[in-house]
């Protein structure tokens, strides 16, 4: 019962993140990282379903779950992120990264993401990026209007 009944919160967390957020379609090249859990299967599974090329990192131990899911397994302890990234979407960037995990996995996030086009959606918003106070409708600290990584 206890697994049934945060199946809502995962659907949610991951539609809200990849469909209402990062507007995901066909052909997109998507990452997500994750452990294999519930927000990340769940997210793996709604990206194909709208058609998106998919990756998932995941530890030695997971990337077998993540094949079954339908997505690229990446064991992130021993790739490098430029590493991923060049192997995977040929090296311009994700069109989408989905971070499910927090810290330094949001921080590759921005590093895997495509440059000015890309999203970059966190669930969890911890890392040494700041996230929260975008969420919550303050403008940040500093703007800039440069192209970046979004």
């Amino acid at each position: 019962m206890r697994e049934a009944a945060a199946l809502p919160w995962a659907v949610i967390t991951a539609w809200e993140g990849l469909v209402d957020r990062a507007g995901v379609r066909a052909g997109q090249k998507v990452l997500i990282h994750g452990r294999a859990g519930g927000v990340d299967s769940v997210a793996v599974r709604i990206a194909a379903a709208r058609g998106a090329e998919l990756s998932a990192t995941a530890s030695a131990a997971r990337t077998p779950l993540v094949g079954r899911l339908q997505a690229v397994p990446i064991d992130y302890a021993p790739v490098p992120v430029e590493r991923y990234v060049a192997e995977h979407p040929g090296g311009t960037g994700f069109d989408i990264v989905f971070d499910t995990v927090g810290g330094p996995a949001l921080d590759s996030s921005f590093e895997a993401v495509r440059t000015c086009t890309g999203h970059a959606v966190g669930a969890l918003g911890s890392g040494t990026h700041a996230l929260a106070p975008l969420s919550s409708g303050q403008p940040p600290a500093r703007a800039s209007s440069h192209c970046c990584r979004i």
